[in-house]
């Protein structure tokens, strides 16, 4: 082919695409005026007649209102007591066991208390009676007793056990139940 030819091709073929655009753009302004643009939402008032009065409340539903109030004040009431009480036992229990703990010591210290005042007497007085020096013996013996059996479980901790270690059992394969519903 010659250029003139080519040339006529290009021409002809410019004016078919020109013949297209015309006819896509026709659509697209067909488009444009069939779309409206959103109107302005204004809100509805007393004077456009879109908006409705509310209806008053009939008096069976204003007392079944009054007495929901009620009852829910109640429930407020009993809770808030409730608490109370709870926080009041809690308080008491608490008081209870220190108390408890208050005396246990107390206890503790007038043992002591005695048991130095008669080693004290017994250390100072000639004249010195077998029977409390054995009573005294016995209890510091036992005080040390238990003093060695308090250091004795505290101080062996728990070994690690030697076991033989087995593999851990592997899992099974169920094949999958396959169910239509």
């Amino acid at each position: 082919m010659t250029d003139l030819e080519n040339l006529e091709d290009l021409e002809a073929v410019e004016k078919e695409v020109e013949k297209v655009e015309d006819v896509v753009e026709e659509e697209v302004e067909d488009d444009k005026d069939s779309i409206q643009a959103p109107k302005k939402y204004k809100k509805a008032d007393k004077e456009d007649g879109r908006r409705k009065e509310k209806r008053e409340r009939t008096p069976a539903q204003k007392e079944a209102w009054k007495r929901c109030l009620e009852k829910r004040q109640a429930q407020r009431d009993a809770r808030k007591e409730n608490l109370k009480k709870e926080v009041e036992e809690r308080e008491a229990k608490s008081k209870k066991n220190i108390e408890k703990k208050i005396v246990k010591k107390a206890v503790k210290v007038k043992k002591n208390q005695i048991v130095e005042q008669l080693i004290d007497e017994d250390t100072s007085d000639s004249e010195i009676d077998d029977i409390d020096i054995q009573a005294i013996k016995s209890l510091v013996q036992q005080r040390r007793a238990k003093k060695k059996e308090k250091k004795q479980t505290t101080k062996p901790r728990a070994e690690p056990k030697e076991e033989e270690y087995n593999d851990p059992p592997q899992p099974v394969y169920n094949e999958p139940q396959i169910s239509f519903f």
